[in-house]
């Protein structure tokens, strides 16, 4: 019989008052319970109790002093207002946790999209980013791989391996969009990233 206790309930009659609620799967309730010895976190769907630990976590911390934790017995409602929180590009790879600790949820980085030598489109990340995959969902963040300009692909030897597709009497990186090799291998990547784990967006 502990002295307090933390509930994480997910789904329940509580869960569903909060339907109503903007971005009702990222919504959440913390309510004491009876007598003062429990607090529950309720939510509809683990997005919305994942943030309703993040701010109970945040209520504590701020309330610890020489190895005591104070629990308050707060209630809250909240809920987002956007949908998608998050950044593009940067090197917030490196900071996954720190960005869900502040409920960002959404991370943008320029993927490493080119063609091999035996004209194969290959979707990948830079090792480094590869984060984004392995931890990002877990943390309640979604990786999106985004394509680099297009223009730039001949930079990664998208000529060297298609000259066919080098476009005449425009810019350097120009594409001939009239081939329609181009749009295999466009497509090419996009489901190769789709296909990533935790990916759902490109």
């Amino acid at each position: 019989a502990p002295a307090f206790t933390i509930r994480l309930e997910l789904g329940g009659p509580d869960a569903r008052a909060l339907a109503d609620l903007k971005n009702a799967d990222q919504a959440y309730r913390i309510v004491p319970g009876e007598q003062s010895s429990a607090l529950r976190c309720v939510a509809q769907a683990p997005h919305g109790l994942y943030y309703a630990v993040k701010t109970l976590q945040q209520l504590i911390r701020a309330k610890i002093e020489a190895g005591r934790a104070t629990i308050p017995l707060c209630k809250v409602t909240d809920w987002p207002d956007m949908q998608d929180r998050g950044l593009w590009g940067s090197d917030t790879y490196y900071h996954l946790r720190w960005l869900s600790d502040r409920k960002i949820n959404y991370l943008e980085q320029i993927a490493a999209s080119r063609v091999t030598e035996d004209r194969r489109a290959v979707a990948g990340l830079a090792k480094h980013k590869q984060i984004m995959i392995e931890q990002g969902p877990r943390l309640g963040i979604e990786p999106v791989p985004a394509i680099l300009h297009l223009e730039q692909q001949y930079r990664r030897g998208l000529f060297d391996v298609y000259p066919e597709l080098q476009g005449q009497g425009g810019a350097e990186g120009a594409i001939c969009y009239s081939k329609g090799i181009f749009t295999d291998i466009l497509a090419d990547w996009i489901v190769g990233y789709a296909a990533m784990p935790g990916v759902t967006e490109v």
